[in-house]
């Protein structure tokens, strides 16, 4: 991934999809927690949960191609495409190319 945090490029993948989040603040929260929606309260990390991430993928009306070794999210929409590869299990690295192809796109909104 880039050079921002994560927690920047969850900001990112959201404002691509619309969902609102909310961080926790209060004293002692764990790093690296996830964030949660703010319309139901629910932890929101598409990077670590295949429904929200498939979720990401059909609201940005994305193309996913699984070939051996590679996975391809292709939003139709858009230009932003992300590609990642994988040796054992695919499934982290579905995530992660849908994930990435949000960010692009949540980069590229106003």
């Amino acid at each position: 991934m880039s050079t921002e945090s994560v927690r920047e490029l969850l900001e990112l993948a959201s404002k691509a999809e619309g969902v609102p989040l909310a961080w926790p603040t209060h004293p002692g929260a764990p790093d690296g927690i996830s964030p949660r929606r703010t319309d139901t309260w629910a932890v929101w990390n598409p990077l670590a949960d295949d429904g929200d991430a498939l979720r990401l993928a059909v609201k940005l009306r994305m193309q996913i191609d699984i070939g051996v070794g590679a996975v391809l999210a292709l939003p139709l929409k858009s230009t932003h495409s992300s590609i990642e590869h994988f040796t054992d299990d695919a499934m982290p690295a579905t995530r992660r190319a849908i994930f990435l192809a949000a960010v692009e796109i949540g980069r590229a909104m106003p």
